[in-house]
């Protein structure tokens, strides 16, 4: 069915046993990290490798595992797309940021190092950039309503996807199946300084979202480099072509 249609597919992932175990089990305490496995090998199997991507989050207190988890999935599924995710809470301090930096960059630093190999790995967030250069205009401001709307099972339009668990009504900016949409859905504008929909999302992003800024801003860093590369380098510009034909979650 998958090969079939092309469809795309995105999971989410706590990688590895260890992880998983900690954050994920039965209700009676048992252990998921099997029959996740299991699965995810099954799907790997199933599915384009172009089609597929892992989601890798990183809650604070697993950032220091980053770069092993990340590692872990390549070697035990050979995926070739990742998201990496870090939590968005308040908790995250100084030295969490910078750990999260120097793991990160790490991961950039291996995708780059393997391109002149003919080795692609692929971070979603560069894809995106690629196609659409939407990891800059996120940077410089651009509303976040429009590059980001989250559509929960249920109906609800949101800004962001993790709006539907606070349960908050007020977060709520459209209804699929009610055929109700506010009037920033149609909006084209890229300054959201005065939306009133996104200000709550605005004042707390500076706070709760500073480890995705500085993925962000490595992001960018790296995307760039790839792309002077590719003005005189086939291998890079290879890379780029194929990086447009990846997930861009």
């Amino acid at each position: 069915f998958f090969k079939k249609y092309r469809i795309s597919l995105a999971l989410s992932s706590d990688v590895s046993p260890a992880t998983q175990n900690r954050y994920r089990i039965y209700k009676n305490g048992a252990d998921t990290a099997g029959m996740t496995e299991t699965k995810l090998k099954w799907l790997c199997a199933s599915i384009n490798r172009e089609k597929l991507a892992i989601n890798l989050t990183v809650p604070r207190s697993s950032v220091k595992d980053l770069w092993n988890n990340y590692q872990y999935l390549l070697a035990k599924f050979d995926i070739q797309t990742m998201n990496i995710e870090p939590i968005m809470s308040t908790d995250w301090t100084s030295e969490d940021r910078e750990e999260f930096k120097r793991q990160y960059e790490r991961v950039l630093r291996f995708i780059l190092k393997n391109i002149p190999n003919n080795r692609f790995y692929f971070i979603t967030q560069m894809n995106r950039e690629f196609k659409f250069r939407e990891v800059t205009d996120i940077h410089r401001g651009a509303c976040m309503m429009i590059r980001g709307l989250h559509v929960s099972p249920e109906g609800p339009m949101y800004v962001n996807s993790w709006a539907p668990y606070a349960n908050d009504p007020s977060k709520i900016v459209g209804d699929v199946n009610k055929n109700l949409y506010s009037q920033c859905f149609f909006c084209t504008r890229t300054d959201p300084n005065n939306c009133l929909e996104c200000q709550d999302y605005k004042k707390d992003l500076p706070r709760n979202n500073q480890p995705g800024q500085i993925r962000n801003e490595l992001t960018l860093r790296y995307t760039e480099r790839i792309a002077r590369s590719g003005l005189s380098q086939p291998i890079f510009k290879r890379y780029i072509y194929q990086a447009k034909r990846r997930i861009s979650f």
